[in-house]
């Protein structure tokens, strides 16, 4: 493939990760990368459409209870419809700009 050749991303099972962090005792969805040093741990949930969870993984030193885990999970869950909503209408404009060409 090179520079100049396209190619459609198929989305229906589109599972984009939504990055839950533990600062303090906030939990905060999608830090900067100035931020992330600032993380005691971070939950990576990959939610598809519906908010149904797809995949877990956790990353840091610290560990993460089970009430904090649930609640950074609804996090994820409430948040990721509306990101992968989003995401297909920025790709449908970038295909459509690209058809047009």
């Amino acid at each position: 493939m090179t520079s100049t050749t396209a190619f459609r991303l198929f989305t229906p099972a589109l599972y984009p990760y939504t990055p839950c962090c533990r600062v303090g005792t906030a939990n905060v969805l999608d830090l900067s990368l100035a931020e992330e040093p600032c993380a005691q741990s971070t939950l990576h949930v990959a939610v598809d459409a519906t908010g149904r969870v797809c995949g877990v993984t956790k990353q840091g030193m610290r560990g993460i209870d089970p009430a904090t885990t649930a609640a950074m999970l609804e996090v994820a869950q409430a948040t990721a419809p509306r990101l992968v909503a989003s995401l297909r209408k920025h790709l449908a404009a970038v295909a459509a700009t690209s058809d047009g060409a």
